[in-house]
């Protein structure tokens, strides 16, 4: 059902009892609980078509416990609440009915078996993580398949290599992006951005430093030590009167401090994103 006050579509009713009154398992509906979607990692893996002009594409049987995204996927919700709500737009809940509806046709078995004889949906295998992540269509399928506890699906695999190299700094950035709550860094036309995330959405920060000669790495160290800084400053600004405040912002040369207390909320499209993994 639609909840029109957040936009959210809901399963009509208790997925889990649903779906122990169909025969799943109940410690198999915990681990669909507990696994969380994650991103793709196209960032750092690529094909040997690229190197070879030769595709390597081949039809099998993926089992589905070594899947660990889909392409409409909601990344850091569990597959259990992928498939329970949804915002408008990221899935479609008809089509989860859909997949449902078979429930009323067969048995819990039969359609699990079903999966491997299904049209095949496209994949990426991460050869060196042994992980697969679906690409276009059968989200709905496969998330369904997942929460039912069907062991293989139908599948187009394309395997992919690891760039060890753009894998560690990939994995930095990402660790930096976590630690302090960002969400992007972009080139504006006052320099270097960050949006950060708080519970109240996204703002935006002005005026760090850009790049000069350093890798990833070094930007990084560099970026964190600003952000840092600025923590510590703004914790003494938000202890003094509000006049005061006013008064060391207009004294100080870092006028970052009072963004973080104001938080715009004004995000521009108009920026450029910072790939900090790409540079060298």
């Amino acid at each position: 059902m639609y909840r029109e006050e957040n936009e959210i579509y809901i399963f009509d009713g208790d997925l889990e009892q649903y779906l122990l009154d169909k025969g799943v398992e109940a410690e198999h509906i915990n681990k669909m609980k507990e696994k969380k979607l994650q991103r793709d990692k196209e960032r750092y893996y690529n094909s040997n078509y690229l190197k070879t002009g030769k595709s390597e594409r081949e039809n099998k049987l993926v089992p589905l416990s070594r899947v660990i995204g889909v392409s409409r996927g909601t990344v850091g919700k569990s597959v259990f609440e992928n498939v329970r709500a949804m915002k408008d737009g990221e899935r479609e809940p008809y089509r989860f009915q859909s997949c449902f509806g078979f429930l009323n046709k067969m048995t819990l078995e039969e359609l699990k078996e079903s999966y491997q004889k299904v049209f095949p949906v496209e994949m990426d295998y991460y050869k060196e993580e042994d992980e697969y992540y679906l690409t276009s269509d059968g989200n709905h399928r496969t998330l369904t398949a997942m929460l039912l506890g069907a062991k293989y699906i139908n599948a187009n695999v394309t395997p992919l290599y690891c760039d060890f190299k753009k894998r560690d700094k990939c994995l930095a950035v990402d660790k930096f992006y976590d630690d302090f709550n960002i969400f992007q860094i972009n080139y504006s036309y006052i320099g270097v951005e960050i949006v950060f995330v708080d519970d109240e959405g996204y703002y935006v920060v002005c005026g760090f430093p850009g790049r000069i000669d350093e890798n990833c790495h070094e930007y990084i160290s560099k970026l964190s030590d600003e952000i840092r800084a600025d923590i510590k400053l703004v914790k003494i600004w938000e202890r003094v009167p509000k006049i005061i405040m006013n008064i060391l912002n207009m004294l100080s040369s870092n006028k970052r401090i009072i963004q973080y207390i104001v938080k715009s909320r004004n995000i521009s499209t108009y920026c450029t994103p910072i790939n900090i993994e790409d540079f060298d």
